[in-house]
């Protein structure tokens, strides 16, 4: 079978006038190589996929467009999760005063998981935070005055 592989940039966005909402959806496939072969070999590659609280929704992942006829309109986008976490120290601590917070974090495999034990009176708590740098996006994992459990997995 002859496919086109390439990119996939698609945004989705609410929009609306008078009384009516609408989901519009802009995309555009862009080419990068053609391959002949019988099968689409799955392995990891660099995707990006946000979603805001407004539903406003950004993706960008490899795709391939099968050159069929029976198949003419459908593109083929395999998402394979390749998570790799890694972290130079395994606790965090943050003090002033009587004020006090430490985080203790744990990795296992594909996964990761921690506690948060915190002792305020003046300050709101602590939080912790996960933030990645391009695409630009930050996702509270826990937040609290007392203390709590955490975890993410890929």
């Amino acid at each position: 079978m002859r496919l086109v592989k390439g990119r996939l940039p698609l945004r989705g966005y609410w929009s609306s006038s008078g009384r009516s909402r609408h989901y519009h959806i802009d995309r555009k496939f862009t080419q990068s190589e053609e391959l002949e072969t019988d099968r689409i070999e799955l392995k990891p590659e660099m995707f990006s996929l946000i979603m805001n609280k407004s539903e406003e929704t950004l993706i960008e992942a490899p795709a391939y467009l099968p050159m069929k006829p029976e198949l003419e309109n459908i593109l083929l986008i395999p998402i394979i999760p390749s998570y790799r976490f890694e972290i130079d120290k395994q606790s965090l601590e943050a003090s002033k005063g009587a004020e006090f917070a430490h985080a203790r974090i744990d990795l296992i495999e594909w996964c990761f998981s921690g506690r948060l034990y915190v002792t305020v009176q003046k300050y709101r708590g602590a939080r912790v935070k996960l933030k990645r740098k391009g695409p630009r996006i930050t996702e509270k994992l826990a937040e609290t005055r007392e203390s709590t459990e955490f975890s993410r997995s890929s």
